[in-house]
């Protein structure tokens, strides 16, 4: 395993473990399905059973997920609500301590209007700076004004104790997002819940192959937190994190949420599809509400926030074949013939890891892909108008000393300390990966971009690919 699927399979295990010590005492109005039918499964799960024999219509679940132990929070007099929004501060009502930590008792409030379509909802601790995604990476709004409330096409409602928060259209009033009054905030536990329309249909919260397809079933928990897992597996977690979603409504009008936040979570959206709530370990509550009210408006209002997707290039859209484990370079032109001789289209040929030397960035192995033949074929790919892609991990061969190796993409990063760091001993993060001991580069320091961009361009001053595949 690598150190990322590990991790992805302790985020499970921290969001089940912690529910085995926290309060089982949930109204059965308020129970999320943890999904499981035995009372032993249920229990292994780290959630809590309770029968409930009341039930004529046999939605309250057995087996449900532990209270976070929150009690909520009130708004603090003072509050400021102008056109613009509203500022506040939110107090705990009756602080407590769970295995899940401490509730922060003091929490800065901004509901703002960024657009006339959107609603921006930032929570985060009153006294101490927390992790938030930088600007330059994914950005908080679209102007650097916020727009009137008279100007908008949403209405903002809210309580003050418990607080609560409502946002719905102003043309037809619909309730496109309304919180609950157990909001969570722990210093590595957030828990923020709305209400839905049982009745209508939920997507979003990649990046996961769902075996329901597309639409998300009512009971699902998806987790974000991004690792190296192929697609084939389904309804676990994938190389992608996108906490949003969009709530499509019979009539054909639709709404959508994203949570800025890079931390790992769980989303639990309700066996009775009426609620979805966010379980995130760490971080802020950044929350983008968008109005649509169609589905295409909600996909535009999403892209306008974080940017838009790059157009592709024409010929990607192609015919493409790749696959990983080429013994050699003669098996790829075998595939590459073998096409041609079917008379089968092919625009696009890729190779994985395989042509490298010990797996290491940047390198041809000399035996099984030797430069100059790489190059050669290359060259005959373009001759017969067809395009070449090939991939390079973003992780560099950690040399030791002892081994008496050259590696200038090792040298190079040290040198300008361009690795990222390990927070216990301020050295460059070890990790294990297809060369062996690995060090990855860190994107934020101001000089990799230039160490990345001089390496892909030696690279193809040696072999001219078409595409980069990272």
């Amino acid at each position: 395993l690598t150190l990322t699927k590990m991790r992805g399979v302790a985020l499970v295990l921290f969001l089940q473990i912690c529910t085995v010590f926290s309060d089982c005492d949930v109204n059965v109005n308020d129970r999320q399905d943890c999904n499981q039918f035995s009372e032993n499964d249920c229990v292994s799960a780290g959630c809590c059973w309770q029968e409930h024999t009341d039930d004529d219509s046999g939605k309250v679940p057995w087996c449900f997920y532990a209270s976070s132990g929150g009690s909520g929070y009130s708004l603090d007099a003072g509050y400021v609500l102008s056109d613009s929004g509203l500022v506040g501060t939110l107090s705990s009502v009756n602080p407590s301590s769970t295995n899940l930590g401490d509730d922060i008792v003091s929490l800065a409030l901004n509901i703002s209007f960024g657009n006339v379509d959107s609603i921006r909802v930032l929570i985060t601790d009153n006294d101490n700076s927390r992790w938030e995604i930088p600007e330059e990476i994914v950005p908080s709004s679209t102007s650097p004004t916020s727009v009137s409330s008279d100007d908008a096409n949403l209405n903002l409602d809210f309580t003050e104790n418990p607080f609560t928060f409502t946002i719905s259209r102003k043309d037809d009033g619909t309730t496109v997002f309304s919180s609950s009054e157990n909001l969570v905030f722990k210093d590595q536990y957030l828990e923020l819940s709305t209400s839905l329309d049982s009745t209508s249909s939920l997507f979003g919260l990649g990046d996961i192959t769902r075996t329901d397809g597309l639409k998300i079933s009512p009971g699902t928990v998806s987790t974000m937190w991004a690792r190296d897992m192929p697609a084939l597996a389904f309804d676990l977690n994938l190389y992608g994190s996108h906490p949003m979603y969009m709530n499509l409504a019979n009539d054909g009008s639709a709404h959508g949420a994203f949570l800025r936040s890079s931390n790992g979570m769980d989303v639990d959206y309700s066996s009775s599809g009426d609620a979805l709530t966010f379980k995130v370990i760490g971080g802020v509550i950044d929350l983008f509400v968008f109005n649509g009210p169609s589905p295409s408006q909600v996909a535009a209002q999403y892209t306008d926030l974080i940017g838009r997707p790059s157009m592709m290039p024409y010929w990607s859209l192609g015919y493409h074949q790749c696959r990983y484990g080429y013994p050699n370079l003669q098996a790829v032109k075998d595939v590459k013939n073998n096409f041609t001789a079917f008379q089968l289209p092919l625009d696009i040929i890729w190779m994985d890891i395989d042509y490298m030397e010990a797996w290491k960035d940047w390198s041809y192995d000399g035996v099984n892909f030797p430069q100059d033949q790489v190059l050669d074929f290359v060259n005959q790919v373009h001759e017969d108008g067809q395009k070449f892609v090939i991939i390079v991990d973003p992780g560099i061969l950690a040399v030791d000393p002892s081994w008496n190796l050259e590696y200038p993409p090792y040298t190079e990063g040290i040198d300008q300390d361009l690795f990222i760091k390990d927070g216990f001993n301020n050295q460059p993060y070890m990790s294990q990966v297809w060369p062996g001991p690995t060090h990855f580069p860190d994107f934020f320091h101001p000089n990799t971009s230039a160490y990345w961009s001089d390496s892909i361009n030696t690279f193809y001053s040696d072999v001219a690919f078409d595409g980069l595949w990272t």
